[in-house]
This record gives structure tokens, C-alpha cells and sequence, in this order.
């Protein structure tokens, strides 16, 4: 029977949340040892130090979280500057369709665009292949030249998809390591996951009524969002993130909430979405559900990230998040990066 994880959040949040947790429970240390020092006294505190700093060096060193979420920033930047390229190539071969051996339809561009709106990383590798394959065939590519196709351009798009398919490999060599470990570490995770459940449910019982708000604290999601945005504000510096134009949306339940800013053209907006509920987004003309006009629908997991790139939709202003739940409210961080 395979070993399953006990805590409901993404691995790599396991010590960072856990890490706040400790902190308030060092400094409420006498309350919760006078409470029962059986279950909370020195015995329980050496050992939760224990497994947060093995669990932490696994993370530190065998998670690769910072560099899987730079890379797939970079994969979109990439993708982002494939764009044009693709629209200019389009017209070459809508010139050169008598004298080439396919169809546009059939000259892999449709292809590659389908891929990258789906999102489909395996899938734009192989597309990114067959379209190569039909730049390059020899009677293509006399037929492309003839109409005027630049080596400049045949060169940007081969280096390109040669950058993009790269860090698609390290991407992919990256999370199989990080599955790895954690499945060779899940027993630790799982043990330091019921010391922090038990920790804030004691929490709680100890404040709830002499210190509502110190409650937070110990308060799961509250302990996430804090964590999430931390990640959201690293990768943003990362990638040249302006702190000054960050943004912190709450969505209501099952409702629509606008970020109340008009998005720049040509730019790209790092989303992530910092509560506990997955969320629906895109760009639209208007500050409302009302426009037709609209583009790039993405749907965010917890604790995820999405670059949003404006560049093909110049008529978009506003960013539109909608949440699906019925139960709980969401949020999303968004900030304007390079």
C-alpha cells in the first residue's frame, strides 16, 4: 500500500507554514506547557525542531520549488516571444501554400497554438518538432525564401524553440527529483504535519477566548495565505516583480471580483493565488461579466502561479477573476513583472 501525505497543502508549504507555526508556539510556550506539559512541554518542543530543521534540508535541497516556478516563467516569456514570430511565419506560408508540400492548416502553426493555450508542455514539444520539421524540409523552405521569409526570422524561431524545449527538460528532470524526494521523505512530513495540526487545534482552544485574534495564528488558512504570498513576492523580485504594483484581490464566494487597475499592454502579470480555493481568470475589455471580448481564461490552483502575458490582446484592460466556490472566499496576489 503506497504511503499517502496527511496534510491537505502542497509539499513544499509544509515548512514554511510549520515555521510560523513553531514561532507562535514558542512564544505561547508557557501557556501551552502549563496546559499540558505531557503533550506540549520541552520533550515536544525539541522534537518538533527536530523534524522541521530534517524536513527543511530536504527542502531546501531536494524540492527545487524556486527554480520549477522560474522556469515555467521563463517558458512563458518564451512562448510570448514565439508569438509574433508565429504571426509573421503564418503569412509566409499563407504566400507559399502552391509550393509547399502541406497545407496551412497542416504546417503545424494551428498546432503549436493549441498546445500553448491548452497548455500542454508535452505537447507543444512534439508540435514545436513537426513545425521545425516543415520550416526546414528543403522544398518549404526554397518556397517560404522565395516569398521573402528572412533567415532572421528562421533563426528566431529555431532558437526559440530550441531555448523552450530545454527548459522543458530541466523543468521535467526537476519535478520527477522532487517527487522523488518527496516519497522518500513522506513519512517525516506526514509526522511534523500531525504535530502542527495538533499545535493548531490547541492553539485555538487555548485563545479563543482570552485572545480571538491571536487565534489567527493558528488558523490554517490564514497560515497559508502568509506563506503563499512570501512565494508570490520571492518569485516576483525574481523576475524583476515591481512591489509597488502589487495587488491582493479577494474574491467572494461564488462570485466575480475586478483588480482595480487597467492592465499595461505589452506586459506580464505574475498571478498566484494565495487562498485555499482554485480560481478562474482572464482579460476583458470591461470591468464586468458583460463584455464578449475576451482572452486568455486560465484556471489557477491553490498555491499556484500564472503569467499573464497582454501582448496579443492590446484591447484587454482589465484582469476578471472569478470564484467557483460555494463555500469559501478566494484570493489572488498579482503583480506587474518585467
Amino acid at each position: 500500500m503506497t504511503l499517502q501525505p496527511l496534510f491537505n497543502t502542497r509539499y513544499e508549504e509544509v515548512v514554511p507554514i510549520t515555521t510560523f507555526v513553531q514561532t507562535s508556539y514558542l512564544a505561547d510556550f508557557t501557556a501551552f506547557k502549563t496546559y499540558s506539559d505531557t503533550h506540549f512541554g520541552t520533550a515536544f518542543k525539541t522534537a518538533l525542531a527536530t523534524n522541521l530543521a530534517a524536513a527543511a534540508a530536504i527542502t531546501s535541497s531536494s524540492f527545487y520549488i524556486k527554480e520549477i516556478k522560474l522556469l515555467n516563467i521563463k517558458v512563458t516569456l518564451n512562448i510570448g516571444a514565439l508569438r509574433p514570430n508565429l504571426d509573421l511565419l503564418e503569412g509566409y506560408v499563407e504566400f507559399a501554400e502552391a509550393d509547399l508540400l502541406c497545407t496551412v492548416a497542416d504546417f503545424g502553426i494551428s498546432k503549436v497554438r493549441k498546445q500553448i493555450h491548452k497548455k500542454n508542455y508535452e505537447g507543444l514539444t512534439q508540435a514545436l518538432d513537426d513545425l521545425n520539421h516543415n520550416i526546414n524540409d528543403p522544398t518549404n523552405l526554397a518556397a517560404l525564401t522565395a516569398h521573402d521569409f528572412t533567415p532572421a526570422l528562421h533563426t528566431a524561431i529555431t532558437d526559440l524553440t530550441t531555448t523552450i524545449k530545454q527548459q522543458l527538460i530541466d523543468r521535467n528532470i526537476l519535478i520527477d527529483k522532487k517527487e522523488a524526494a518527496v516519497q522518500a521523505n513522506l513519512i517525516l512530513f506526514n509526522t511534523l504535519w500531525e504535530q502542527v495540526l495538533l499545535l493548531l487545534k490547541t492553539g485555538k482552544r487555548l485563545f479563543k477566548h482570552s485572545d480571538p485574534e491571536k487565534t489567527r495564528e493558528y488558523t490554517l488558512t490564514v497560515l497559508k495565505s502568509r506563506v503563499r504570498r512570501a512565494s508570490h513576492k520571492a518569485i516576483a523580485d525574481d523576475t524583476g516583480g515591481a512591489q509597488a504594483d502589487e495587488y491582493v484581490l479577494t474574491v467572494p464566494i461564488n462570485n466575480f471580483a475586478v483588480a482595480d487597475f487597467q492592465i499595461q499592454p505589452n506586459s506580464h502579470y505574475l498571478a498566484t493565488v494565495t487562498g485555499d480555493t482554485a480560481l478562474t481568470g482572464f482579460l476583458s475589455k470591461t470591468p464586468d461579466l458583460t463584455s464578449r471580448d475576451t482572452a486568455d481564461k486560465f484556471i489557477i490552483e491553490p498555491g499556484d502561479d500564472h503569467l499573464i502575458d497582454t501582448t496579443p490582446y492590446p484591447l484587454c484592460k482589465y484582469i476578471i477573476i472569478i470564484n467557483p466556490d460555494t463555500e469559501q472566499p478566494g484570493e489572488i496576489t498579482i503583480t506587474l513583472v518585467e
